[in-house]
């Protein structure tokens, strides 16, 4: 079997003899076919080797993964050769990277770290059975461009529209040039798109143009060429694009001129702004003239700048025909105001030629006679003057008003309404403008007026005593006003008076003065006092406290009188108080001295000077802290003293207690005026009271003395003594020993005395024999339980004992257990 070398080399020899003689092996007549890999200046060696059988490539027994590779020029690349069957050898082909025929392989790989070769084409080859077969993948080495340019051919600055310019895009060193696609842009639309079908894999410089003939419309458009590698799907994707920076073209045109008829009807007030347009780029001088002087087209026109005018554009002279046609046109207001029965004429002016047609309508029928006119209530509404002539017509509305004042008032009546009923007072009066409505009455809550439709209505819910007086419509407007009364009584119900007084009422004090005010919820009211047959024509009341105190006393009333417009007069009253406080308060024990005894009855005064006044006064007694007795109802009038009494009958329990007297002046809810006596300290006297803590018997036993005490309580505090035997013994201890009988206890003091009698009793004492036999007991019984331990302790073995198998019952610990059902007794030690 030949080795890897000769059979390439064979295969370079044989493969142009079988292109020659049309033997067409796939792959084999390519341009560039396997060469010997043999140095140029040494002679082809001599090879004698095995028959070689070549295979066609769709039976190869290889695979090639993949089969189609893209790559950038200097990038890495491989390719995987493998097969599934037992082969003599195979290997890789390749300018670069390429891998030497290996045996006992299934699978072998074609690398290039760098690819640097534009038409690379590697093989992979297979030995089998003494035939070779090879497959290569497809490599594509592509190259983005070095650069991307866009330029005008033979041209530089401004294009002129319409005329024809050559754009052109360079594209520097790509590779491969018939993967390429070069695509013309205009702004964001697609214009162009070419292709190349050079197959070179070598990079190269590609120019491509694009003819435009631009207009005014392409001004500031951007031109710019993009080219792009479509390398399929094997490629990089997106496919590889570079851009061309954006060509800025700039357009010249013009001038021009657009809507400039040779005559021109124009309104008055109108300009030729908007005629005879001038557009170009760059932008054209020009000016307008009339009559040798120049003119601005926005200046309106008025009916005298009918005539010829001119345009320039670069010393070129455009004429221009103006007619200016004006009116009719009306000056004259809208709205007119006439007062009933006088003679009018709208000011409104008409003007306008050809000349002019004036028709007046009223309510689109014709008025022949026209104004002036005189002007009655129906005529009012909307008159219609039109203005004609050859050209045009025009119309104005105008609105007529003819005013007069209220007519008299009708529908209002007095009435007569039972109380708790309704009642509604129509007040109606016609005028133009429309009259306002206004009523004077007295302001209730169940009042309430409605105006409507030109009509005022006075409605009364549930009528009562305040609802009964004059009701007054008045209807006003600005020509004239008329009124009406009426009156409703309200059977059944008294009057109200709208009265109110503040304050009320009125509590003053002693040498003060204070204002009152009297006020009407009633306009137009007559206002005045009287008091004390005097008679004040002012709303004011002024209060001195000692005028008033003389004329009407401490306590009276004055009237505020009201005169109303409509309604009855009436009065209110004010009460008046003028007060006093006591100048002095004090209380004391009437015809006692000090101190009081216990159980007797004592007489307590307090003195209250000078107080008014007396009815509203109350006297209120009072112990510590305690109310006791209050006192009122007291009869004078005037400014008094008074004097009020309360009986007392004193325990031992009110020793040290003090009494007090009160005085308040009960004037009103929030006008109570307090003075208080200083307190009466008393003292009470009572006799002695022995106490329980001494018994009526007493045992005393031989040698052993007893304490007799004896406490008792009184006030002044008492002395005690003992009276044993007609003997007497100050104090309150007394020891007795051995002598037994009657003991007196006696206290005194000022107010009484008291006794107490205490039977000692003398007693043998047997607590020495009871103590003895107790002794003597205690030893026996020592004696006996000591005799039955001993006895015990000898007959019993005593000590330590081990017993196998034996277990404490949880019911008894001291008993121990073998195991089975027979119990062991066990004596306790105490260690």
């Amino acid at each position: 079997m030949l080795d890897h070398t000769s059979q390439r080399d064979l295969f370079g020899i044989l493969l142009p003899l079988l292109c020659f003689c049309l033997v067409q092996i796939p792959g084999t007549c390519a341009a560039n076919s396997l060469q010997p890999n043999l140095p140029s200046t040494q002679p082809a060696p001599n090879v004698t080797s095995a028959p070689l059988n070549i295979t066609d490539h769709s039976d190869c027994p290889i695979k090639i993964q993949p089969v189609k590779l893209v790559v950038e020029f200097g990038d890495s690349v491989s390719a995987n050769c493998s097969t599934t069957i037992t082969h003599e050898g195979m290997g890789w082909e390749a300018s670069d990277g390429g891998v030497d025929m290996m045996q006992m392989v299934q699978n072998i790989t074609w690398r290039v770290e760098s690819l640097t070769h534009w038409d690379m084409k590697p093989i992979c080859y297979i030995n089998v059975n003494s035939v070779q077969c090879e497959l290569g993948p497809s490599v594509t080495v592509y190259k983005h461009p070095d650069r991307v340019s866009i330029s005008t051919v033979n041209h530089t600055g401004p294009m002129i529209e319409g005329r024809e310019y050559e754009l052109q895009c360079d594209v520097q060193n790509v590779a491969p040039v018939h993967l390429l696609t070069v695509s013309w842009y205009k702004g964001q639309h697609l214009v162009k798109r070419e292709n190349f079908s050079d197959k070179s894999p070598f990079p190269f410089n590609k120019t491509t143009t694009l003819q435009i003939s631009p207009s005014r419309d392409d001004e500031g458009v951007q031109y710019r060429c993009e080219a792009e590698l479509n390398l399929g799907p094997e490629g990089p994707q997106p496919p590889p694009k570079v851009t061309s920076d954006p060509l800025n073209i700039t357009v010249y045109f013009g001038p021009e001129l657009s809507n400039c008829p040779g005559v021109v009807h124009l309104n008055e007030g109108a300009s030729l702004a908007g005629y005879c347009l001038v557009t170009g780029k760059p932008f054209p001088d020009f000016y307008w003239k009339r009559e040798e002087s120049v003119f601005d087209p926005t200046t309106p026109l008025n009916r005298n700048s009918s005539g010829e005018y001119k345009i320039i554009i670069n010393k070129n002279v455009t004429s221009l025909t103006v007619e200016v046609i004006y009116g009719p046109e009306i000056s004259c207001g809208h709205h007119f105001i006439v007062q009933e029965d006088t003679y009018f004429t709208p000011n409104c002016t008409v003007n306008g030629f050809p000349q002019i047609t004036e028709n007046w309508y009223k309510d689109e029928d014709d008025i022949l006679s026209g104004f002036p006119r005189t002007m009655y209530r129906n005529a009012a509404g909307n008159y219609t003057l039109i203005a004609s002539n050859n050209y045009s017509n025009v119309s104005h509305v105008i609105q007529i008003e003819v005013w007069y004042p209220p007519s008299e008032i009708s529908e209002l009546q007095n009435e007569n309404v039972s109380i708790g009923k309704d009642v509604v007072l129509k007040c109606v009066s016609y005028a133009n403008p429309r009259p306002s409505y206004r009523w004077i009455y007295h302001q209730t809550s169940n009042v309430r007026i409605v105006d409507e439709d030109g009509v005022s209505r006075l409605h009364i819910t549930n009528a009562d005593g305040e609802n009964t007086g004059t009701y007054m419509c008045i209807v006003t407007n600005v020509l004239g006003i008329k009124n009406k009364a009426v009156r409703v009584d309200v059977q059944g119900a008294k009057a109200a008076c709208p009265l109110s007084i503040n304050p009320q009422p009125v509590v003053l004090a002693y040498g003060s003065s204070h204002n009152v005010t009297c006020e009407s919820s009633v306009p137009s009211a007559s206002l005045s006092w009287k008091y004390a047959d005097k008679v004040l024509n002012e709303s004011t009341l002024v209060i001195n406290s000692n005028l008033f105190t003389d004329m009407l006393g401490w306590s009276g009333k004055a009237s505020c009188l009201g005169h109303f417009v409509g309604l009855d007069d009436c009065q209110k009253d004010l009460n008046v108080i003028i007060y006093k406080r006591p100048d002095k308060v004090s209380i004391s024990a009437s015809s006692h001295a000090e101190p009081m005894i216990e159980g007797e009855n004592y007489t307590l005064q307090c003195n209250i000077q000078n107080v008014a006044p007396v009815q509203f006064l109350t006297v209120n007694w009072y112990k510590g802290q305690d109310l006791v007795k209050s006192e009122t109802d007291f009869e004078t009038k005037d400014l008094s003293t008074i004097n009020t009494t309360l009986v007392i009958s004193p325990s031992r329990k009110d020793n040290k207690k003090q009494y007090s007297c009160e005085t308040v002046l009960k004037l009103g809810p929030q006008s109570l005026c307090e003075n208080k006596s200083d307190p009466l300290n008393i003292a009470v006297h009572y006799k002695p009271a022995i106490t329980d803590k001494l018994p009526p018997r007493v045992p005393v036993f031989h040698g052993y003395p007893v304490v007799l005490i004896c406490e008792a309580s009184g006030y002044p505090e008492p002395s005690v003594a003992w009276i044993v035997n007609n003997n007497r013994f100050e104090g309150g201890n007394l020891t007795v020993k051995d002598n037994g009988g009657d003991y007196t206890c006696i206290a005194n003091n000022s107010v009484g005395s008291d006794t107490r009698v205490v039977q000692v009793v003398q007693k043998e004492d047997y607590l020495p024999l009871i103590a003895g036999f107790v002794a003597l007991v205690v030893v026996i019984i020592s004696v006996f339980f000591i005799s039955i331990y001993s006895i015990y302790y000898k007959n019993t073995k005593m000590g330590r004992y081990t017993v196998e198998g034996a277990k404490p019952k949880a019911q008894n610990g001291n008993v121990a257990q073998n195991g089975k059902d027979g119990t062991i007794p066990m004596k306790k030690i105490m260690v």
